[in-house]
């Protein structure tokens, strides 16, 4: 038995109980588990402390990784066995009631050992790197994210869309060449895509293309290299956005956070939705 105590808690690791609390880990090997998450707070005012406290709380459960610790949360890949990961993610929960963390769990090949030998956690500019200053960056964590949509409710939006609804990509070019989403629209109100994007569906679809718009429409690509292209585009489309409904997805749901932030803070009206924990 071995206890941790960070932030005015105080827990007790023993595999059986903690992991009865974590039912995502109860059927996971006991070698080694993975642990991907991200929280958006305001961490302005205290930086170091979470640093401080975070650099403790990872070697006293031997957890390894890497975390970022920014003004507007954290950002972080660990691992570790499943008692001390569910550990781990029992007292963040603790601490950061108002606050939901974004958790992910994977285990590793049966042929791998564990990735990280030690735990490093560093203050950075951003958690996700859009390059806004500190101001901007702020304004976005004031508007907050878009609100979240599970799978059936983001299908059921796209299944019923109306005229004013804007499916935004937020991935990269290179992601989305592999493709995007469509939805069906009604074939009276088609919404006139970018000159770009029809081209690069008459190149996609071939001679089907035309028809097939007249039917569906596809998300809106924003054509980013990186994702801090992502503001050039939405400064440069801020009538597109105006007064329209938008639901956004991304890779694994840090970006969307962000992205829909951005565009809620400096969109006039614009009703934003992101699908939860990305595609």
């Amino acid at each position: 038995m071995k206890e941790a105590s960070h932030f005015g808690l105080s827990c007790e690791i023993k595999d059986r109980k903690i992991i009865s609390h974590t039912p995502q880990l109860r059927n996971m090997s006991d070698k080694s588990v993975v642990l991907l998450f991200y929280l958006y707070t305001d961490l302005s005012l205290k930086l170091e402390s979470v640093r401080d406290e975070q650099e403790r709380l990872c070697n006293e459960l031997s957890l390894g990784g890497r975390i970022r610790v920014a003004l507007e949360g954290l950002n972080g890949t660990l691992d570790g066995t499943p008692a001390n990961i569910a550990q781990y993610m029992k007292i963040m929960d603790g601490i950061f009631t108002g606050n939901k963390i974004d958790w992910k769990l994977a285990t590793y090949p049966n042929d791998c050992t564990r990735r990280f030998t030690s735990v490093s956690v560093k203050i950075k500019e951003e958690i996700v790197a859009l390059h806004l200053t500190k101001e901007e960056r702020m304004k976005a964590l004031k508007a907050g994210p878009g609100k979240h949509l599970t799978p059936e409710q983001f299908h059921d939006e796209l299944s019923n869309a109306k005229d004013d609804l804007i499916l935004l990509d937020v991935r990269n070019f290179y992601e989305t060449r592999i493709g995007r989403f469509e939805y069906p629209i009604n074939k009276n109100n088609i919404q006139k895509l970018d000159q770009e994007q029809q081209q690069e569906d008459n190149e996609e679809k071939g001679e089907n293309a035309l028809h097939k718009q007249s039917q569906r429409q596809r998300a809106l690509d924003p054509i980013t290299r990186a994702f801090s292209d992502f503001p050039h585009y939405i400064n440069q489309n801020t009538e597109k956005f105006k007064n329209k409904k938008v639901l956004m997805y991304c890779t694994g749901g840090v970006r969307c956070e962000m992205a829909s932030a951005y565009l809620k803070a400096n969109i006039d009206n614009a009703d934003v939705y992101q699908l939860s924990g990305g595609i």
